[in-house]
């Protein structure tokens, strides 16, 4: 099973991707959680589902690239007419001692997302780097009947409400089926069904081997213990990484449909 080390790992790196209300004291919660995410590198790259980001936007991605504006980058992605964008911040929060918790509100300088996966790629402000990371696994690895388990903040902001819950939890499961099917090459598996217990808040939090403890996928959502998690490779290749790592200027950026 992952070690304690492991776990402690995963729960640093996972990250509430919520909009700011207000500072404290003025609200009931300084910031509202929409969904989940999880840092992959250290300079503030975090994974996330396309849907959570679309939660932040005037129109969802998808209606946005009917009117794209026609420029092209060099991987074939599209730039997008301007649209009205809520400000978004990945969370991360850190115990500083038995008696304190550290809470740091990252602001996303940057997006990128998928129009073919239920992905989003976030590029968070410097400050505070380097962020704690997961360990990425390899999806091919990934067998039907595995336990795995996700992180995430079900229920946003309510559960702490109703638990006192501030930080995230887990959920613990197993791999129903590896989709389109078990024993395919890499490049051609695009998602999983897990038999897991999820609601609305864990959306794009990070599913991972519970033995080995490396992420694998991004959870999308489902209805009851019908869950599916994206294959988080689709959005991990190395010319998106370089330029989000790179990245000056924030931009809203869709890559082509492979």
């Amino acid at each position: 099973m992952a070690t304690r080390q492991a776990l402690q790992r995963i729960k640093a790196a996972t990250v509430a991707i919520a909009k700011w209300n207000g500072e404290p004291g003025t609200t009931r919660h300084p910031f509202s959680i929409i969904g989940s995410g999880f840092c992959i590198d250290p300079c503030g790259i975090v994974v996330t589902c396309r849907h959570v980001a679309d939660a932040f936007m005037e129109k969802p991605a998808l209606e946005q690239i009917k009117n794209s504006t026609g420029k092209k980058l060099p991987d074939g992605g599209e730039i997008l007419a301007p649209v009205k964008f809520i400000q978004m911040y990945a969370v991360f929060y850190k115990a500083l001692s038995d008696t304190k918790l550290g809470v740091l509100l990252a602001h996303v300088t940057h997006a990128t997302l998928k129009t073919d996966h239920d992905l989003a790629l976030l590029k968070v402000n410097p400050d505070g780097a380097p962020f704690p990371t997961v360990e990425v696994g390899h999806p091919e690895e990934v067998d039907e009947g595995d336990e795995i388990g996700t992180c995430g903040f079900p229920l946003g902001e309510a559960l702490h409400d109703t638990l006192g819950t501030v930080t995230s939890s887990f959920t613990k499961g197993i791999v129903s089926s590896v989709i389109p099917g078990p024993g395919i090459q890499r490049d051609l598996i695009r998602a999983f069904q897990l038999d897991l217990g999820a609601t609305h808040g864990n959306s794009g939090g990070p599913v991972f081997q519970w033995e080995s403890g490396k992420v694998f996928g991004a959870l999308e959502g489902g209805t009851a213990h019908l869950i599916k998690a994206a294959a988080i490779h689709h959005v991990l290749d190395s010319e998106t990484l370089d330029g989000l790592r790179s990245a000056q200027k924030g931009s809203l950026h869709v890559p082509r449909r492979a």
